[in-house]
């Protein structure tokens, strides 16, 4: 029989974890609009195959980023409704734990509770949604998606759209691996 304490300490690691989950999140989603916003406002520093490098603030405020669009967009929706879609690989500052943040922006809300599926020449990765963005999961999920990434040929991005709407977009990896070292050397 589990004693009460136990039981205590269960749900006091179940809230923790739920915490640092939520925290988590939250700093994944502040990022990326940031990250968003520097798109605009950002300095576009080099440009490899499909994959455009930007470069953002200095210092230990420095962030950049590659950037790509689909080159095919597939499923059964009005494509006038759909907004911008773009996958990102970010690096936060010059610290190393905030580098290869992989993340997409739909164009589109994306169903609650739905996970979104990166596909690299067969090999799938779950993401979580939020909202019109997801998110690799944790940061060596980051690190194996950006390895797969570079050594593939295209990346497959599905998702549902909170009508119900299953898109399949199409990048192409050409020009990758340069566009990272691009940024390594710019955030380093």
């Amino acid at each position: 029989m589990i004693s009460q304490a136990k039981l205590m300490t269960k749900a006091q690691a179940n809230s923790t974890m739920k915490t640092m989950a939520f925290a988590f999140a939250a700093m994944i989603i502040v990022a990326f609009m940031a990250t968003s916003a520097m798109a605009q406002s950002g300095k576009m520093i080099s440009e490899s195959g499909a994959w455009k490098v930007y470069r953002s603030g200095s210092g230990d405020a420095i962030v950049c980023f590659i950037t790509s669009e689909p080159i095919k967009l597939e499923g059964d929706y009005d494509r006038e409704n759909r907004g911008e879609t773009r996958v990102f690989v970010t690096h936060h500052g010059r610290d190393k734990d905030n580098r290869n943040v992989v993340s997409v922006v739909a164009g589109y809300k994306y169903m609650q509770d739905r996970d979104v599926t990166f596909s690299i020449d067969g090999k799938s990765f779950s993401l979580f949604s939020v909202d019109t963005r997801a998110w690799a999961t944790k940061p060596s999920q980051d690190l194996a998606l950006v390895k797969a990434m570079k050594r593939g040929n295209n990346l497959k991005v599905t998702g549902t759209s909170s009508r119900g709407n299953k898109t399949i977009d199409t990048y192409s990896l050409t020009g990758f691996t340069k566009a990272m070292q691009s940024i390594d050397k710019a955030c380093s």
